[in-house]
């Protein structure tokens, strides 16, 4: 087991361009290349990987709250995995928010049309109704 340089470490912020699963992937694969096979070396490595609010969150866990390497990744990718959504699920959705936007505006500029035509017509109407 050599030691690991910190300048070399993976770190996770909670930016919604970072993915969860990517970031435990990288981590898993430069603590296997220098022989941190435990889940106790991982878990003591782990905090210094998270950064910013994540570190925050992980702190408010508790001491004893994990005791696995899987428990931590199953509560790091639990709490993170909706909020960092992957560059291409976010054009996807982007995609799906436009067409549903055009449809909407479709929508929007008939019904406009309809009011603005029924309320000519109802003061139509009324004028008819005055003279008659």
């Amino acid at each position: 087991m050599r030691n690991i340089s910190p300048s070399i470490l993976p770190n996770f912020h909670r930016k919604r361009n970072e993915d969860p699963k990517t970031f435990l992937f990288e981590f898993e694969v430069l603590y296997r290349s220098y022989d941190y096979l435990h889940d106790a070396q991982k878990l003591k490595l782990f905090p210094t990987t998270l950064k910013d609010s994540t570190l925050k969150w992980f702190i408010n866990l508790g001491v004893h709250s994990i005791t696995t390497w899987g428990q931590m990744k199953k509560a790091l990718l639990s709490k993170y995995r909706d909020y960092c959504i992957p560059n291409n699920l976010k054009y996807e959705v982007l995609k799906m928010t436009k067409k549903k936007m055009k449809i909407l505006k479709s929508w929007s500029k008939g019904l406009f049309t309809m009011l603005r035509e029924q309320k000519l017509g109802k003061i139509l109407r009324t004028e008819i109704y005055l003279k008659v």
